[in-house]
């Protein structure tokens, strides 16, 4: 009997650097947003989310960005609504163009 081992999945490494402010919440992503990673980023976007009326994502960080990455960004936008609050998306535009026409072909909206 031969037996098979299910290979590793290669793991990307997300951080999340957060910065809170009485009314703004300022979170600065580093790394490559895929799937397993976009997993990974929803527990710490989630904290805090309903405590501030804007949500500043800095993405001057972000080295890659899949779908499952722009549809976090989708979620997150949607849930920053519902709890009154306004998503803004900035540092993409001069460092990842293509990154920028993804996100914006998404309907999310860029602020840089």
């Amino acid at each position: 009997m031969t037996s098979y081992r299910r290979p590793r999945l290669f793991r990307r490494e997300i951080r999340v650097e957060r910065e809170a402010h009485p009314h703004r919440t300022i979170l600065r992503v580093y790394g490559v947003l895929d799937a397993t990673s976009a997993l990974a980023l929803r527990p710490s976007l989630e904290t805090g989310r309903c405590k501030a009326r804007e949500i500043l994502l800095d993405l001057s960080h972000i080295e890659a960005i899949e779908l499952s990455g722009v549809m976090t960004l989708t979620w997150l936008a949607r849930r920053a609504r519902a709890c009154g609050a306004e998503l803004r998306i900035v540092g993409v535009r001069d460092q990842r163009p293509a990154v920028a026409e993804l996100l914006d072909s998404s309907g999310l909206v860029l602020d840089d």
